[in-house]
């Protein structure tokens, strides 16, 4: 009962600042608990001092995940909470079907009800995508991501096989650990590539096994014979650089505070970075790393392909091919590798590429915006083009004089001078702007208390009491008048004719037991 008063105490407070801010977006996701339930969680952002703010509202069981059950349930929480849904500006969910399904996903559903509600698919979802796509496309990116997921299993499934291991670890500087590939959190694909710091211990390792070990020693043979060859290190190594990049891109995705103009203009960086990469200078160099670390540890040469025949019917013979070892790698791996994710990201992130996004940002953060733009943002909205028209003229002025030339100065400049209410048009577009949300992290983020709360020892926790615990462990931040709680507890208590809890005892007690239990 504490946990619920103080819960809704939070939550009052939440929900007075969203109402105060009059528009936001929501964020769900979905995730099963311990107990085999489908918890729904749900976010919603919003602009305070064009501040943008994301707040949990709980986690809500459901007994399906389809569109339509999660509109209804989506729905109910904004009709006990006191929000409308014509309010809602942005909403963004990951790539499941029942979210963004053109006719009956979540997204449909409510643009169907508020046609403002734009919908975005979570840019961390769509990087990790490009990745997937790759890892499929390329063979001896596949290979060697394969041949990591089975040294992983194979050193890890035996105690004795990790002590060996760990004895051959002793004298090396690398990480102690290895690490499993996950096709949902890249990042531990990054984490995985540190294979190269630790080499050394795993050749021992294999090569130990191979010899004294009757049962596994085929597997570890087999496994060292995949690791000693060039193609393994060369995509090990290209690829280290390949996700190290994405891993800062998918950390920076992850920010609460991004907008879409900051995450477009990242975006295009890492693009860019990654054409840049594909030059000589920069293959000579992957290929003198390969070389030594090969040469090092005395692992086979590279060697050309064998070539594959032609069919019969088409001729015979066998197919052309570079005759130079080194050109096949440039061409056919290191070139191929770039390509792939330079045209992936190109197509997957295209989707979220929306008309009226990009006329806002050309109309917010660009010196001499289109006529076109200032045109499709008023008529969405339905402001007056003229008036908003002046307002950009006078603040780019403003701008100039004041070297806003990027997103952040101009936004920070509008805040620390105080200069909003002269301008209610910019204003209001550029708080709809930062409204919009651009992954679904919180969501993600949220996932990770509902593991600590709810663990195998508390798998039987009631939905109310899991609802309210992750409201008060996310929203720690907050400050609780404990007087009010116990006032609401000693009216209720006197309703349904119990003793009044305030002569048993004071705020202090309170606060103390509600520490210790929680």
């Amino acid at each position: 009962m504490f946990l619920t008063y103080i819960s809704d105490y939070i939550l009052q407070s939440i929900t007075s600042e969203i109402q105060s801010a009059k528009l936001f977006s929501i964020l769900i996701d979905v995730t099963q608990d311990l107990g085999r339930h489908e918890q729904v969680s749900v976010f919603i952002r919003y602009t305070i001092n064009l501040e943008p703010k994301e707040v949990f509202l709980g986690f809500h069981r459901t007994k399906s995940t389809d569109g339509e059950s999660l509109v209804e349930l989506l729905r109910d929480i904004l009709e006990f909470r006191g929000l409308e849904m014509e309010d809602i500006r942005g909403q963004c969910y990951d790539g499941a079907t029942s979210m963004r399904g053109a006719y009956k996903g979540v997204q449909a559903r409510i643009k169907a009800e508020n046609n403002l509600a734009i919908y975005l698919h979570c840019y961390a979802h769509v990087l990790n995508l490009c990745l997937v796509d790759l890892a499929k496309q390329v063979p001896c990116v596949r290979n060697m991501f394969g041949t990591l997921q089975k040294l992983y299993s194979f050193i890890g499934a035996s105690s004795k096989r990790y002590a060996i291991f760990e004895q051959m670890l002793s004298s090396d500087t690398g990480p102690k650990t290895l690490k499993s590939l996950s096709d949902t959190r890249w990042n531990f694909r990054c984490e995985a590539l540190t294979l190269k710091c630790n080499l050394t211990a795993i050749i021992d390792t294999l090569g130990e096994i191979a010899e004294n070990d009757a049962e596994s020693g085929s597997d570890a043979a087999a496994l060292l014979n995949c690791i000693q060859s060039f193609e393994f290190v060369f995509a090990l190594i290209l690829m280290e650089d390949v996700l190290t990049k994405t891993n800062v891109l998918s950390k920076y995705l992850q920010s609460p505070s991004l907008n879409y103009g900051l995450v477009i203009k990242m975006v295009k960086e890492t693009i860019i970075n990654f054409k840049d990469l594909r030059t000589e200078d920069n293959f000579q160099k992957v290929w003198e790393r390969v070389e030594n670390i090969s040469k090092s540890n005395g692992f086979r040469e590279a060697k050309l392909p064998r070539l594959k025949s032609v069919p019969l019917k088409l001729g015979g013979g066998t197919k052309q091919s570079v005759q130079n070892v080194q050109d096949h790698y440039k061409i056919n791996v290191y070139y191929s590798i770039l390509d792939s994710i330079v045209m992936c990201m190109n197509n997957k992130f295209k989707e979220n590429d929306l008309s009226l996004l990009n006329s806002m940002s050309d109309v917010l953060f660009d010196t001499n915006p289109l006529t076109e733009s200032i045109y499709e943002v008023c008529k969405t909205y339905k402001l007056e083009s003229e008036d908003f028209s002046s307002e950009i003229k006078i603040l780019n002025r403003l701008f100039m004089n004041q070297g806003c030339d990027s997103i952040i100065k101009r936004i920070n400049y509008l805040k620390s001078k105080d200069i909003q209410i002269g301008f209610p048009i910019y204003t209001e577009i550029l708080k709809i702007f930062l409204t919009i949300p651009t992954n679904t992290a919180s969501c993600e983020r949220s996932f990770s208390a509902l593991r600590r709360l709810k663990t195998y020892l508390r798998v039987t926790m009631t939905q109310e009491r899991l609802s309210n615990l992750p409201v008060l462990y996310i929203h720690n931040e907050y400050k609780i008048d404990f007087e009010k709680i116990i006032d609401r507890f000693d009216v209720e208590a006197s309703i349904k004719g119990r003793s009044t809890f305030s002569t048993q005892v004071n705020s202090f007690e309170f606060e103390y037991c509600f520490i210790i239990c929680c």
